[in-house]
This record gives C-alpha cells, structure tokens and sequence, in this order.
C-alpha cells in the first residue's frame, strides 16, 4: 500500500527532520516510517501521525473521502471579545472531519519573530480552544487585556513561565497572583503550524 506520510509532509514543505523534531523522534526512524507499509506502523505512531497532519487515521491509509471543515484565521484575537462574535477573518483553513470532531479550533496568524526558528512570522497557527495546559505546550495566551500572543508555558511552583523560543527574547514570569491579576488567560492550545508561501 502506497505511504502517504510523505505527501502529506511534502504538501507542508517541510523536510524530514523538521517533522521528526516536531514529533520528537530520530530523523532516522521517520525516513524508515516514509518508506515502510503503511499497515505496520503501530496504531499510537498512527494517531500521532494523523494529529500531526490533521487527517484521520482513514486518510493515511488512502480511505478518508470526506469532505473538510473550513476554520477561520484571525490576524489577531482581542482580549475579552469571544472568538465566536469575531469578524476581522482575514482568511480560512481546512481540517479533517476527524479532527474536528476532537474539539473546537481556529487559526491564528502569527506576527513577529519571538518563536523563531520553529515558527515563522506570518505562520497559521492551527490552535485547539482550551483554557488550560500542561507545562511545555505552546499556547495562545492573552496577557493583560493584550491580543493573542504564542508563548511555550512552563508551571511553577511559584507561578508561570511565558517562554519565546527565540533566545534573543527573554522568558517572562508571572507570580501566580499576578496571572489572577492582571490577568493572563490561555485561549487555546498550539496543535499545528501551516506555512504559506505567498
């Protein structure tokens, strides 16, 4: 059976290692994943493929023949204004049925330099709405009464970590009573970047 994984990879113009980096395994076990039967990769490896690309498990396997869901992409999210009542949609992208399915989602593009090299100034960033996280997901984040903003989060004992992936940009530290405060909200969870290249 033809292996999809590198069309899919092809189509995000992305090379190997990006995506194993990504996913956090060898470039040397992807190139195998390329280039093996798509039925003995195991089930868990599939799901994450599937997550990653935005497909169902039907789809690596050259099944899925339904339609997608458009999801708007917003230039920017202001804080305290629900995304459902929001009309500045600058464009749209499309997600598996599948995906859907697993959560409410909208797109941010992304403006500025602070989570380089990972991702780009004006990326789309594929964000899955939630208001909380786990330590070391990259979130959409308002701080302030801000717009949206992407930042990797670490929770402390004393409070949270803002961190660009940029080393030229400083981590930011908010006490606990400070992210009450002033506030600082997450909106949403970071599953996927999109590249245009206009």
């Amino acid at each position: 059976m033809p292996n999809i994984l590198k069309e899919l990879r092809q189509s995000r113009k992305e090379t190997q290692s990006q995506v194993a980096k990504n996913l956090n395994m060898p470039q040397t076990s992807y190139q195998k994943y390329e280039t093996t039967d798509i039925n003995s990769i195991s089930s868990s490896t599939l799901l994450k493929f599937a997550d990653y690309y935005g497909v169902s498990t039907e789809h690596l396997f050259g099944r899925n023949t339904k339609k997608g869901i458009k999801i708007p992409v917003f230039g920017n999210i202001p804080a305290g204004i629900p995304i459902e009542v929001l009309d500045e949609i600058i464009d749209e992208e499309e997600i598996s049925q599948d995906m859907a399915s697993r959560g409410e989602y909208f797109c941010l593009r992304v403006s500025g330099d602070s989570m380089q090299p990972i991702i780009l100034n004006k990326d789309i960033a594929l964000i899955r709405k939630q208001d909380d996280c786990e330590t070391n997901d990259i979130v959409a984040v308002h701080i302030n009464g801000d717009g949206a903003t992407l930042k990797k989060i670490k929770k402390e004992e004393e409070g949270m970590r803002l961190i660009p992936l940029n080393q030229e940009y400083k981590p930011m530290f908010y006490k606990w009573k400070d992210v009450e405060d002033l506030p600082i909200k997450i909106i949403g969870k970071l599953v996927e970047t999109r590249r245009k290249f206009y």
